[in-house]
């Protein structure tokens, strides 16, 4: 009878260690977007700093990444480059000096212009906290380059003074819902370094 208990007692232990593991790198974006798989191996991707030093993110080895920065922002710019535009993502992450209101009134307003702006749709939306900072995303569809557009956006308040800015495109109706997955697993991964 012991010996069962204890067995018991390592099989609960296992369970709820396999479940923190499972949850270590998700947010209320895997619930808002209905997201759960893992598509990335952590040894296939590599950290990039963003040149100001104020974010990392991780990204597939076999990525092409590229770097800019002015004085008002510092971006990360990559993508898989050996799939074809329709089966993949471009993936852009900055981090932008200025003031950003979290806010209902201030999220409309951004949204709303985008959308305006771009002549996309809105398709769903959401906001909640992202690293402990308020957030919040959206994602609009329409048409660019003659092919079907998605583009995912989450605004993450980082300070008074800074916000960061995770900007995905996709085009073409393939895997648009795995794709998107594929996003926000890359999100989650995201370190910010600075909160001024």
């Amino acid at each position: 009878m012991k010996n069962k208990l204890n067995i018991a007692v390592v099989f609960i232990l296992f369970l709820f260690i396999c479940y923190s593991c499972s949850d270590k790198n998700q947010t209320y974006l895997n619930k808002d977007l209905s997201c759960s798989d893992s598509e990335y191996n952590e040894k296939d991707l590599e950290e990039v700093m963003d040149i100001h030093k104020n974010f990392i993110l991780k990204s597939p080895k076999t990525w092409k990444t590229n770097l800019y920065y002015n004085d008002y922002e510092s971006e990360i710019f990559t993508a898989d480059t050996t799939k074809d535009l329709t089966k993949t993502f471009i993936y852009d992450v900055s981090m932008i000096n200025g003031d950003l209101k979290m806010d209902k009134d201030s999220e409309s307003l951004v949204i709303n212009n985008y959308l305006q702006q771009e002549n996309l749709k809105l398709v769903s939306n959401g906001n909640g906290k992202f690293l402990d900072r308020d957030s919040f995303w959206f994602l609009a569809e329409g048409t660019k380059r003659n092919y079907k557009f998605s583009n995912y956006i989450l605004f993450v308040r980082n300070s008074e003074k800074k916000y960061l800015k995770v900007n995905a495109e996709l085009f073409g109706e393939d895997n648009i819902d795995e794709r998107i997955c594929n996003i926000v697993e890359l999100t989650n991964k995201i370190k910010i370094l600075s909160n001024y």
